[in-house]
């Protein structure tokens, strides 16, 4: 904890935290991944580089004492006001953005929803313009995806370049490619890595080998220092072995644990046996725990203020939806966001009580089901809700 300042000691935002202004003006801390509603009084408060010896207010002292406790605010050497963020131009808010930057990869998963891969890499100057745009439009969580992105030709340098922007940036890996020099070297807040059961199990989705670089890049990251996070997808093959996975993992000290079924998309197409009993796959769901999650606000449904660029530059709503392109990235990501598809909670068929905790779950995942306005049956499981008699 920072240690209190003085009277009259002039503060600033500390260095991971930024101004922004959503469907609310909010304070994100990026490195923590929080984010803390406020008025306009608020944000022009913290804009101006507030004086600790200058607060009178009771109420106006007791949220500067928070913002220190919290480490949002830190003592400066002398007055650091900021520019108060302008209203976004697009509502929803874009706040996550997904970025594929290759489709090449270093392994072939069995219930990769990617497709063939072409060898396509999406041009860096492409990926920093849209990570200067991102910023621009108050975005929150840059999280860079592939295939495995470190394949990319340019990766090292957009690694470089990240502590620059104003959002909290998440690498999605395999692990395969993270030795001890990369681990040190990667500038991300947070590392996420594929973990799909005990060896056995994971290497019958992933392939022979994958587990032990996996698990091995894990310890490297944790090592180094590197904030780390786990995403298995649930199958037939680990139903049964979650229990060894959390007794690995346990040992390992992770963010988060972001536990999910496989959509039917890319490869799991070819491997219908892979597909898990979806009661049984719904109940271990459960476990899930931390971030990672894209939800959505207001009266929106399913991600709604999510978007990715695919390696070919194209735009959509997520890596599910490639059939309903909305733009490219050259054209910008305003133009996209605006013809991404969404929807509203009252357009969904779903009518049970969890409606507005779960947002639909996943339209993918319900229009696969039959109904694109339809439940989403895993996230009906996940709640105990019977998925025949989710929307009536």
């Amino acid at each position: 904890m920072t240690a209190s300042p003085g009277a009259g000691a002039p503060l600033a935002l500390a260095p991971h935290c930024f101004l922004k202004r959503l469907e609310t003006p909010a304070l994100y801390d990026a490195r923590a991944d929080a984010l803390y509603e406020l008025d306009e009084e608020g944000l022009r408060f913290l804009a101006a580089g507030p004086t600790r010896g200058a607060v009178r207010e009771p109420e106006t002292a007791a949220f500067l004492d928070f913002c220190l406790a919290e480490g949002l605010l830190v003592p400066a050497a002398a007055p650091a006001a900021v520019s108060v963020p302008a209203a976004p131009p697009l509502l929803p808010s874009l706040r996550y953005l997904l970025v594929h930057l290759t489709d090449r990869c270093t392994l072939r998963c069995r219930h990769c929803f990617i497709g063939p891969q072409t060898g396509t890499d999406l041009p860096l100057a492409d990926v920093l313009r849209a990570a200067d745009e991102f910023a621009a439009l108050q975005g929150l969580r840059f999280i860079v995806s592939g295939g495995e992105p470190l394949l990319h030709r340019h990766f090292w340098r957009l690694n470089e370049r990240l502590p620059s922007w104003p959002f909290r940036s998440i690498l999605l890996t395999n692990g395969t490619m993270i030795d001890r020099e990369a681990a040190r070297a990667l500038r991300f807040h947070e590392v996420q890595v594929s973990i799909d059961g005990p060896e056995d199990a994971h290497d019958l989705l992933r392939g022979r080998g994958s587990f032990r670089r996996a698990l091995g890049a894990l310890r490297l990251l944790a090592e180094a220092g590197v904030p780390v996070s786990v995403a298995t997808v649930v199958f037939s093959g680990n139903l049964e072995r979650f229990d060894e996975l959390e007794a690995i993992l346990r040992e390992l000290p992770l963010k988060g644990w972001s536990i999910d079924v496989p959509c039917p998309a890319g490869a799991l197409l070819a491997h219908p046996d892979l597909i898990p009993d979806p009661d049984r796959a719904a109940a271990l769901m459960a476990r899930s725990f931390g971030g990672g999650f894209y939800g959505s606000s207001g009266g929106w449904a399913c991600g709604a203020h999510l978007a990715a660029i695919m390696a070919d530059g194209t735009i959509d709503k997520c890596g599910y939806f490639t059939d309903r392109r909305s733009g490219h990235v050259r054209e910008g990501l305003a133009a996209a966001w605006q013809r991404i598809p969404r929807w509203r909670l009252e357009e969904l068929s779903c009518r049970c009580p969890h409606l507005p905790e779960c947002r639909g779950g996943c339209r993918f995942r319900a229009r696969a089901h039959g109904d694109l306005l339809g439940p989403d049956p895993a996230s009906c499981r996940l709640r105990g809700v019977p998925v025949a008699s989710a929307s009536t």
